[in-house]
């Protein structure tokens, strides 16, 4: 897996990491990833959790965890 610490990586370079992982790319994997990606600051478990429910209603925040 390549290292993005340090750097901007691309929603989709991420993505492909995960799948290389042997990781599954699901529609609310890749929100999360896009959340995170675009945020320029550090996001607790409920500003994630409510940021993906904006997105995404009615979305269980275990899908999440």
């Amino acid at each position: 897996m390549t290292s993005h610490r340090g750097t901007t990586a691309s929603v989709e370079e991420i993505l492909t990491d995960i799948r290389a992982a042997g990781g599954r790319v699901t529609v609310p994997t890749r929100i999360v990833v896009e959340i995170l990606a675009a945020g320029d600051h550090h996001l607790s478990a409920d500003d994630l959790i409510a940021e993906f429910a904006e997105r995404t209603p009615g979305v269980a925040p275990s899908t999440i965890y």
